[in-house]
């Protein structure tokens, strides 16, 4: 498990949050919880245990602890749906060029 690279944490007047850019949600956490989360090195089954299961739950839902390699799939997922999308898959063009 990993810390998401998409994610975002800040403090405003109005609190500390996490945003996560892959599923464009905000989650708003205390001062405490953000220097707890800020603490952990290494994310596995140990560190999820300082967490209440609500709030794993809720870091899972958002993605914004994702398992190892989830990031990088996301990445080429979007990758291939934008070069899905710039070739036709019903029709293909060729051109001869003779010299």
């Amino acid at each position: 498990m990993q810390f998401s690279r998409f994610n975002y944490m800040f403090s405003s007047s109005c609190g500390s949050f996490i945003y996560n850019s892959v599923t464009n949600s905000f989650v708003r956490i205390s001062r405490q919880l953000k220097e707890r989360i800020e603490s952990v090195r290494e994310w596995n089954e140990d560190s999820m245990g300082m967490f209440s299961p609500e709030f794993q739950k809720l870091l899972l839902e958002h993605k914004i602890i994702v398992k190892d390699g989830e990031d990088n799939d996301y990445v080429l997922l979007k990758r291939y749906a934008k070069l899905c999308s710039a070739f036709s898959q019903k029709s293909l063009g060729l051109t001869i060029a003779t010299t």
